[in-house]
């Protein structure tokens, strides 16, 4: 009961829903279609390649005086490791959930008829959204690392995630805000492990100074 109550918002997710999902037309299809492959987490092995690239590319040529404004490779090995990390935890917190509490996609749980599905939904369960949240935890994870102009964008493709995963009727917003919940306690959790091995290592170096 307690659940219910705390999910449907007084029958305001489903009515947020509906206005979200009923606001039509080309350019805005194609624009919330753009946002939901923006927000595949299939999009986490093409940012972590970059990232390898990148720290592979810093430890390789940072000696050469033309390179010199190569990015730090010890930053940018954290930054991967903080990803990856996250990326574990995000998909572990949202596929357990989604088996834990079994919430239908719009189109299930509301009338035959009433929803507009544009994306292909590969499976029933709807809450939270997994697309949302790893919205966030990529800007969770490179927030701390960008210039204002960097982070605006990322609040942005946050936003446009969440309401496109609406649009396209694979979810209701209770979902993308779980979602965005998600992401951010699984960014959280891996920055914790990289200052734990920031400690570690700090002991260690410690440990061997004469």
């Amino acid at each position: 009961m307690t659940l219910t109550v705390l999910y449907e918002w007084g029958g305001f997710n489903r009515e947020l829903f509906s206005a979200i999902n009923g606001f039509r037309g080309p350019v805005i299809d194609l624009l919330m279609l753009t946002g939901t492959q923006l927000g595949d987490v299939w999009n986490a092995l093409w940012i972590a390649l970059a990232l390898l690239l990148v720290l592979v590319s810093s430890r390789l040529l940072r000696r050469s005086p033309r390179l010199a404004r190569l990015p730090d490779a010890r930053r940018v090995a954290d930054l991967l490791l903080v990803f990856v990390v996250g990326c574990a935890i995000t998909a572990l917190l949202v596929f357990s959930a989604k088996a834990a509490f079994h919430m239908p996609r719009p189109f299930m749980a509301l009338p035959s008829g009433s929803v507009a599905v544009l994306a292909e939904l590969k499976e029933p369960h709807s809450f939270p959204s997994g697309h949302s949240a790893f919205a966030m935890l990529v800007a969770w994870v490179f927030w701390p690392y960008c210039q204002r102009r960097w982070k605006a964008l990322l609040a942005l493709c946050v936003v446009w995630v969440g309401v496109s995963r609406i649009s396209v009727g694979a979810h209701f917003p209770a979902d993308v805000l779980a979602g965005y919940l998600f992401g951010a306690i699984s960014g959280w959790l891996a920055s914790r492990v990289l200052a734990l091995r920031e400690k570690e290592c700090s002991i260690g170096d410690a440990a061997v100074r004469p």
